[in-house]
């Protein structure tokens, strides 16, 4: 289910995403912003109701997730829309998460 969730995370901002690069984020950054979004995401669901008032203070806290990164939000559509058509590095991507989240489990 929280594969399910991070997928679904990836394909809703390929759907704004129309530009291709290969000047995409790298795996281990790519994979460090999905993880910190879900987890603001699980937190907004926690502690807020409303799903108007969670839905700007996730944006919010995505915008500051992608500062921590030094990331625009341009280059990360436009690097949803290169692992999406790269399904191998796609793959890639999945296994990181998957290995940092059991990594961040047993610690």
């Amino acid at each position: 289910m929280k594969y399910l969730n991070i997928l679904l995370f990836i394909v809703l901002f390929s759907i704004i995403s129309c530009k291709k690069t290969e000047n995409h984020i790298g795996i281990e950054t790519m994979s460090s912003i999905i993880i910190d979004s879900k987890k603001a995401e699980a937190l907004v669901q926690i502690l807020y109701s409303d799903s108007n008032e969670q839905e700007d203070i996730l944006n919010q806290f995505n915008g500051d997730i992608l500062k921590k990164y030094n990331v625009s939000i341009e280059s990360y559509q436009a690097s949803i829309e290169y692992y999406k058509d790269n399904p191998k590095e796609m793959d890639k991507l999945i296994t990181s998460i998957k290995l940092k989240r059991a990594k961040t489990n047993v610690d």
